[in-house]
């Protein structure tokens, strides 16, 4: 499922640290 990419790549946003 897409959704599954786009909801990560969201969550790795909003948290500008996950890198």
């Amino acid at each position: 499922k897409f959704n599954n990419c786009l909801f990560s790549f969201i969550k790795n946003t909003a948290e500008p640290g996950s890198l």
